[in-house]
């Protein structure tokens, strides 16, 4: 079921026309943008949880920070990677790459 909601989230992606190796790059881009969201909800969770202790908040945002800091890192690759792809298609695909990146 989960993949089924995976194609059906970049089925924009998937019907863009777009070439495969772009297309890859995009649909990383999107899951990368959702883990971020996720591990922010995650940070705003920690800090409104009153039972754990300051030591307890403050090692479980430094985890959930180092996450995301991961994450950020793969998901400036992934604009690179596209960024440098789009140099080379038309001008409608790189709007339609740049439009599905956002």
């Amino acid at each position: 079921k989960a993949a089924g909601a995976a194609k059906s989230a970049n089925a924009d992606i998937d019907d863009s026309g777009l070439d495969d190796n772009v297309k890859q790059v995009l649909k990383m881009i999107r899951q990368l943008k959702q883990q971020i969201a996720e591990k922010l909800a995650e940070l705003q969770a920690i800090a409104a949880d009153k039972s754990l202790t300051p030591e307890e908040v403050q090692a479980k945002v430094a985890n959930v920070q180092g996450a995301i800091s991961s994450l950020q890192a793969g998901l400036m690759t992934a604009q690179i990677s596209l960024a440098k792809a789009m140099k080379t298609m038309s001008a409608d695909q790189a709007l339609k790459a740049a439009s599905l990146s956002m």
